[in-house]
């Protein structure tokens, strides 16, 4: 599978929508960098000061790149299928995983190390996302829930029920106060946070 960094600087202003203080274009431009990866990659996210991408996928592992050249730094090892989300946390130390085994785990972004491991109890877990302050992380999995955790302890928070079906993506708003939720049921939800 091939994954590919693109420059979205370079383009009219009347194109570009401003979020976050990047620059998102609507227009296609050349990738800065590609890589080829083994199967399909599922995630994919970029730390915080844009130096490392992580991507996983049907390989089982997590690789992280250098953001600039996609030179491959890390191999993170540990998960028995396909890793379906990723998410770094808000300073970029911690990278959060979730997949087909049930597990979520926290790993050093600088280093590869293990940080902890839990079952994700929902089936498969699909999506996962750090809130904004990193002191929680929310999942959507294959039994249609929403889970929120602690992110420093591994306890589950609250659970949210109302998709059908597999959540395929979780997103906190800018204060984590509210999370979004869309799943394979076509719903869209939005969840208010404790």
């Amino acid at each position: 599978m091939r994954i590919a960094i693109w420059d979205t600087s370079d383009h009219a202003l009347d194109s570009v929508a401003l979020v976050d203080n990047f620059q998102w274009s609507v227009e296609a431009s050349e990738p800065l960098a590609t890589a080829q990866q083994p199967g399909a990659v599922y995630a994919v996210a970029i730390s915080p000061d844009r130096k490392t991408l992580a991507t996983a996928g049907t390989d089982k592992v997590i690789r992280l790149w250098n953001a600039d050249t996609l030179t491959q730094r890390l191999v993170l090892e540990g998960h028995a299928g396909p890793v379906y989300g990723l998410s770094f946390d808000a300073d970029g130390k911690r990278l959060a995983s979730a997949g087909w085994d049930d597990t979520i785990r926290l790993w050093d972004a600088g280093g590869g190390e293990l940080l902890q491991s839990w079952n994700g109890q929902g089936g498969d877990v699909w999506s996962i996302a750090f809130s904004p302050t990193a002191a929680k992380l929310a999942t959507g999995n294959s039994d249609g829930s929403v889970r929120l955790w602690d992110a420093d302890g591994g306890n589950m928070l609250a659970t949210f029920l109302g998709h059908g079906t597999v959540v395929h993506t979780v997103s906190f708003n800018h204060d984590g106060s509210l999370l979004g939720s869309g799943g394979r049921d076509g719903a869209v939800r939005i969840w208010r946070i404790p």
